[in-house]
């Protein structure tokens, strides 16, 4: 897992930049697909979780806007952003482990399994 805090995006998306950049550092076990990128950008307030496609059962992109918007968002918001960071951390752990499930206002009617 690795952990990149950037300044901008440049007028990039987010979700575009997190994959690229995902991609050109080669995340994970080459054989296993099983990378994980958190990137937060700070001058544009936005966060992106991007999963390898070995953890994308696991971690899908409905678990990681829940965790962006449960465990992250509302320390970024008091300006605590270690904490946001490691909560979110956390978290992507705990999914990992099969222990983190969230709200179910975050997710949609068909979660994944």
């Amino acid at each position: 897992m690795v952990i990149a805090i950037i300044p901008s995006l440049d007028g990039h998306d987010i979700d575009a930049y997190a994959t690229a950049l995902f991609n050109d550092w080669q995340l994970g076990q080459k054989d296993k697909n099983n990378g994980i990128l958190l990137l937060v950008s700070m001058s544009d307030r936005e966060i992106a979780i991007e999963a390898g496609y070995g953890l994308e059962k696991k971690l899908t992109n409905d678990i990681g806007n829940a965790i962006i918007q449960e465990k992250i968002i509302p320390f970024f918001r008091k300006g605590d952003y270690a904490i946001g960071i490691l909560k979110g951390v956390d978290s992507i752990l705990l999914v990992l482990d099969a222990g983190y499930i969230p709200q179910e206002n975050f997710i949609n009617s068909n979660p994944a399994k």
